[in-house]
């Protein structure tokens, strides 16, 4: 007979507690991340596995890891964490991560026209924004208003959003660069 060990935090040391708390912390929100309807339609076309053991399969076939290794990397100077202790760059890498990747779709005002004879008539309907957002203060699915810098941290990210509409507001003083491929002006 085997005896097995159960494995809790509790039996951790406390600097790989806390370290294991940071991991938890962003693997919450990839699991928030790939419960999205449009993720799960991504994952799930054309196949019979298990829904769990596809979206492992993506993280593997696309090299997840080497994301999240440079996006880490990227964070450290940005948030201004390299001068910190170990805990305090975890910490912050974590809530910047799961910041990023929680980000919620916006609710998009869709005005449909259609043409009856000599008339217009005008249908208003709301659709999600969940790849392409504007850089404004937004109402989210929820009708919570999310705040522009959110919007802006998430675009500068590998995550969504990947395209980011915006007027005067995103003229000057914002950085893009990180990860933005291109610019239309």
């Amino acid at each position: 007979m085997v005896a097995r060990r159960l494995f809790t935090l509790d039996r951790l040391p406390a600097e790989a507690h806390s370290r294991a708390r940071r991991a938890a912390e962003i693997a919450w929100a990839f699991r928030s991340l790939f419960n999205q309807p449009d993720a799960i339609a991504l994952l799930r076309r054309g196949t019979e596995d298990r829904y769990w053991h596809r979206v492992l399969t993506y993280g593997l076939d696309h090299n997840l890891q080497a994301v999240l290794d440079e996006y880490a990397h990227y964070l450290i100077d940005a948030e201004g964490l390299s001068s910190l202790g170990s805990e305090e760059r975890a910490l912050g890498v974590s809530r910047a991560m799961a910041s990023t990747l929680s980000v919620r779709p916006s609710q998009i005002d869709v005005d449909d026209v259609q043409l009856d004879g000599d008339s217009v008539k005008l249908t208003k309907f709301q659709m999600r924004g969940r790849f392409a957002m504007r850089l404004a203060d937004y109402r989210d699915e929820e009708g919570t208003v999310a705040r522009l810098s959110g919007v802006r941290e998430a675009f500068n990210s590998p995550f969504k959003p990947f395209v980011l509409a915006t007027t005067s507001v995103g003229q000057e003083g914002l950085d893009f660069h990180p990860y933005c491929y291109r610019i239309y002006h």
